[in-house]
């Protein structure tokens, strides 16, 4: 039976090149668009190999609740990497924190309804592990590991970090009240490489 994979931030540049890695290993993969009528948004996924029988986009926002429910319902795992990357922006919270925070929980309640997924993988950033140097000073730490969260960040303060800080928080905090699912988490700290989509207003993607 052939695997479905739901993967939010899909149309993205990191989500779309795991989309095509999944769509080429023979996954059905599920992605989220903010409207079917903005085909320029993920026009670039509909050419790749095996799109055009395994690839799913369905409509969904990270601030509506129950979006993602009929997705989830028949998926098998979840990658969830939808989050602002932005670093120009007018209200912290509205903009950063709240698509982070309640994306999240929106994504992973879906898991807990869906009666078949039985893994997440969360994109975090290494700026949820660690803020400013003070970190590593005040915790007496010689190195950071997946255990450690950056305790500097702040609305702010390097907001972005702190959305990051707070997104993941409250993955682990939802995984544990559960137990359908497991959770694992990336950290990542750099990518490089060509952007799929051509162009982007991320900051992820610079020419």
């Amino acid at each position: 039976m052939i695997k479905t994979i739901l993967v939010t931030g899909g149309t993205g540049y990191i989500g779309s090149w795991v989309v095509k890695e999944l769509l080429e290993k023979g996954y059905r993969v599920r992605v989220p668009v903010r409207a079917f009528s903005k085909k320029e948004k993920y026009q670039h996924l509909l050419g790749l190999p095996n799109s055009g029988s395994l690839l799913e986009p369905f409509e969904a926002d990270l601030l509506i609740d129950g979006t993602f429910d009929s997705a989830a319902e028949g998926a098998d795992a979840i990658i969830h990497m939808a989050s602002p990357f932005i670093l120009r922006f007018k209200d912290p919270q509205r903009d950063l924190v709240d698509p982070a925070v309640k994306g999240t929980r929106n994504v992973l309640g879906a898991a807990n309804k869906s009666s078949r997924v039985k893994r997440v993988v969360l994109t975090s950033s290494v700026a949820a592990v660690h803020g400013d140097n003070i970190d590593m000073k005040e915790q007496g730490l010689s190195e950071f590991t997946e255990e450690h969260f950056n305790n500097t960040s702040s609305l702010k303060h390097q907001p972005y970090s702190f959305s990051k800080v707070q997104a993941e928080r409250e993955a682990w905090r939802i995984n544990a009240e559960q137990s359908k699912w497991k959770l694992g988490v990336i950290n990542l700290a750099l990518v490089l490489g060509l952007s799929l989509a051509g162009n982007s207003n991320s900051e992820t993607f610079k020419s």
